[in-house]
């Protein structure tokens, strides 16, 4: 803020002032955000709109300014709109309401798995969403970022490099898509790699996908379903990563559950983030 114009000083010590008022944020606590925003190259305009933004999520979530600072930031370098930031922020309050899922901890994790998050596109609504479900099963929410943080890092690569049409991703592409083809055989359950416009899925919705007939396949316990369990482990995190696959999927298996408390907050949490609010 050091090169900023009489006027914008002025701009933002209205701000400050009004916001204390309306409020109960500390005048220091504004300054410091406003100085954040301004440090990592907000316009001036952008720091005003962050730092209300910010302030408020700050008051009605409960959780520290500085908190509520970096969250804004990350949505910000997600590449959202003011409109978008402010949709999501309202879907982690909503989902704050009316699932266990503790606020103060997603805000938190959230700084270490957005930069997977916005890598491959992955909505950060939906990643709080997983972690409302996955974190009622006992899971710290810090464990469950970095649980996330790993599957998306490793799916997405994986199905980024069989798009990529080489003989190679072809092969790989071709034995993912038998692998789905013989799990929804055997358990009933239609999964597809492509959505109806024929794109390839994104990660989180094949998860959310795999994740409900997990269960399925462990309580069938054949041959076949062990076999196949291991080859999409395999396929989607690479052979030396299976092991914290499973433990991905057995956790979120467990958190799509609806008759269980995990499930239904996991449930009303997703319908929240695919929902305009």
């Amino acid at each position: 803020l050091s090169t900023a114009s009489s006027g914008d000083l002025k701009k933002l010590d209205d701000q400050t002032r009004q916001l204390s008022e309306t409020y109960g944020v500390t005048r220091k606590s504004v300054k410091e955000m406003q100085s954040e925003f301004a440090r990592v190259g907000f316009t001036i305009e952008q720091v005003t709109k962050a730092t209300q933004q910010a302030s408020e999520f700050a008051i009605l979530g409960k959780v520290d300014t500085a908190q509520a600072e970096r969250l804004v930031q990350i949505l910000y370098q997600t590449g959202s709109t003011y409109e978008e930031v402010t949709d999501q922020l309202q879907k982690f309050l909503l989902m704050d309401q009316k699932t266990n899922m503790n606020i103060k901890d997603t805000t938190a994790a959230m700084a270490d798995i957005y930069p997977t998050a916005k890598r491959f596109g992955a909505s950060m609504s939906e990643i709080a969403a997983f972690m409302a479900g996955i974190t009622q099963g006992g899971i710290e929410a810090s464990d469950a970022a970095r649980v996330l943080n790993f599957a998306l890092n490793k799916t997405s690569t994986a199905l980024a490099n069989m798009a990529q049409g080489d003989s190679g991703g072809r092969a790989r592409l071709k034995n993912l898509q038998e692998q789905l083809k013989a799990t929804s055989e055997l358990t009933g359950v239609n999964i597809s790699l492509f959505d109806k416009f024929g794109q390839m899925k994104k990660a989180t919705a094949l998860y959310s996908e795999l994740g409900l007939i997990w269960d399925k396949l462990g309580k069938i316990n054949t041959q076949k379903s062990i076999a196949l369990k291991q080859q999409l482990l395999n396929s989607l995190f690479g052979n030396e990563n299976s092991t914290q696959g499973s433990q991905f999927f057995d956790a979120l298996s467990k958190s799509l559950n609806q008759s269980t408390v995990e499930g239904q907050d996991l449930a009303k949490a997703m319908n929240i983030a695919t929902q305009q609010v």
